[in-house]
C-alpha cells in the first residue's frame, strides 16, 4: 500500500467526501485530490489534513502515512522487510563510535606567524609584510 491509498481509505473510514475534508481542513478541494492522485504535496500538507481527520500527531496511522510518503518521495523502501534485515545487519557490522578523548581536544596548538620577512630585490635587508 502506498500513501495515497491510505490516505483515501483513512478519508473514506471517517464518511468524508474530498470537498467535505478540503471545507474542513480550510483547503482547495484540488489539495485533496493532489494527494489521492500521488501528486507532489508536502507532507505539512497532508500531515493538516490527517489532523483535521482526527488522527493526533502521534497516531499509528500518521506515522504509517509518514513512513509511505517518505518512501514514495525518496525511493528508499523502509518499511520492506529487506531493507529493514539489511539495515539490522548493517548496524551490526558498524564498528562503535567513540567520541574523541579530551586530551586530544585540549592540546594548545602554536599561534600563526605574524608577520613574514622578506628580502627586497633592491635591498639586503629583510622587510616586514604584516598579515
Amino acid at each position: 500500500m502506498d500513501y495515497t491509498q491510505l490516505f483515501r481509505k483513512l478519508r473514506e473510514e471517517k464518511d468524508l467526501t474530498l470537498e467535505q475534508l478540503a471545507e474542513l481542513a480550510g483547503m482547495h478541494r484540488n489539495t485533496v485530490v493532489n494527494i489521492e492522485a500521488g501528486r507532489p504535496v508536502k507532507f505539512k500538507t497532508i500531515a493538516a489534513l490527517m489532523g483535521q481527520m482526527g488522527y493526533g500527531a502521534n497516531s499509528p496511522e500518521l506515522k504509517s502515512m509518514a513512513l509511505l510518503w517518505l518512501e514514495s518521495v525518496s525511493g528508499i523502501p523502509f518499511s520492506r522487510s529487506e531493507t529493514q534485515a539489511a539495515a539490522r545487519k548493517l548496524t551490526l557490522l558498524l564498528p562503535l563510535q567513540r567520541s574523541p578523548s579530551r586530551s586530544a581536544s585540549t592540546k594548545k596548538k602554536s599561534p600563526p606567524p605574524t608577520s613574514t620577512p622578506l628580502k627586497s630585490a633592491t635591498s639586503s635587508s629583510p622587510r616586514e609584510i604584516p598579515s
